[in-house]
């Protein structure tokens, strides 16, 4: 597997269009829709992180997530955090250990930064595996909307009773 970071500004539409359908393998909001949530969501400076394999001669994106500046504001403190989004491997492959690849990857990476991610119940296992710890709180916020599922921190314990994140990623 061959890991490359891209950033948004830099990416490609062949590539958009590769990472639009391995998204729509994951969240079915239609290929149309994963394009769009790209040009919304991620900007020129977000990074794309994809994991290539050469399949009869040609490139295949076989697992990819983002990387995002972002700001967090903790109780009313704000931080600079990385948010880690999409994470995503092609169904064929999955189970192969290339999740944890493309997260030792992401980890590799945030060895000097704040990572965070917004996590569903079924995935809190597989993130744990990867060093990432819950952020307990009372009330959550993400682009100006309630948040209600998990929150995870890279390598670092969280108690608090707000956080404020300040996109989607």
């Amino acid at each position: 597997m061959n890991w490359r970071f891209i950033a948004h500004k830099d990416l490609t539409t062949a590539e958009e269009i590769c990472i639009a359908k391995l998204k729509d393998q994951h969240w079915k909001y239609g290929f149309k829709s994963q394009i769009r949530w790209m040009k919304e969501n991620i900007r020129p400076d977000d990074l794309h992180l994809v994991g290539e394999v050469e399949i009869n001669g040609k490139i295949k994106i076989q697992a990819y997530s983002t990387l995002s500046n972002i700001r967090v504001i903790i109780d009313g403190k704000t931080y600079k955090f990385i948010g880690i989004g999409n994470v995503c491997v092609e169904k064929d492959v999955q189970h192969s250990g290339i999740g944890m690849q493309l997260m030792d990857v992401v980890g590799k990476y945030l060895d000097e930064e704040n990572g965070i991610l917004l996590c569903k119940d079924a995935l809190v296992n597989f993130y744990e595996k990867n060093g990432w710890k819950f952020v307990y709180y009372q009330q959550a916020t993400v682009g100006e909307r309630d948040y209600k599922n998990q929150i995870m921190l890279f390598k670092r314990d969280c108690k608090c009773k707000s956080i404020i994140i300040s996109r989607n990623f």
